[in-house]
């Protein structure tokens, strides 16, 4: 309604109202049309979830992520990391009812958590890649959105935060080693 409200204001409100009516129409339709394709994807929607998840987020973890670190990171590298993985999270996502052969069979085959990880690095090296071919972000834009490290003195940690973070680390090791 808000997006309306914008692009329209000179709109009565009636008007606002039947858009919103007409959009949830839509949404409602949506959703029942992708009921089929979440069949597809799994028999089991608590399986499902998180491998749709899995298929989405890795790009924007990524975009997310080097743009935090990375002063150098620009809007045309995220564009092609968001780009590269929504073609191939969709690709995975519509190849998943499909038995393929060869190595797009193996991939399509993976866990879904193992190709989270694969399609995460591979949009986080398209980033870096395109980010570094073209023109770098204005650094005065840049500089209250990025971490800074500082470098004048040597940054004390607390021994406990460094403690707590080898714990958490092993253990999420251990518990990926044992249900692997």
């Amino acid at each position: 309604m808000d997006a309306y409200k914008r692009l329209a204001p000179h709109r009565s409100q009636r008007r606002l109202v039947l858009v919103g009516q007409a959009a949830t129409v839509l949404m409602v339709l949506f959703g029942l049309a992708w009921i089929p394709v979440m069949d597809v994807i799994s028999d089991q929607l608590y399986v499902y979830l998180p491998s749709v998840q899995a298929y989405i987020s890795p790009p924007i973890a990524a975009v997310f992520l080097l743009g935090v670190l990375w002063p150098r990171a620009n809007a045309r590298g995220a564009l092609a990391a968001l780009f590269t993985g929504l073609v191939l999270g969709m690709a995975r996502l519509v190849l998943g009812g499909a038995s393929p052969a060869g190595w797009l069979g193996r991939l399509v085959a993976m866990n879904f958590l193992h190709f989270a990880i694969l399609l995460f690095l591979l949009c986080a090296a398209v980033l870096v890649a395109v980010s570094l071919a073209t023109r770098p972000p204005d650094a005065a834009r840049v500089e209250p959105l990025t971490i800074k490290a500082e470098r004048t003195g040597a940054a004390t940690v607390p021994a406990t935060d460094i403690a707590l973070s080898v714990i958490l680390v092993g253990l999420v090791a251990a518990a990926w080693l044992y249900f692997s």
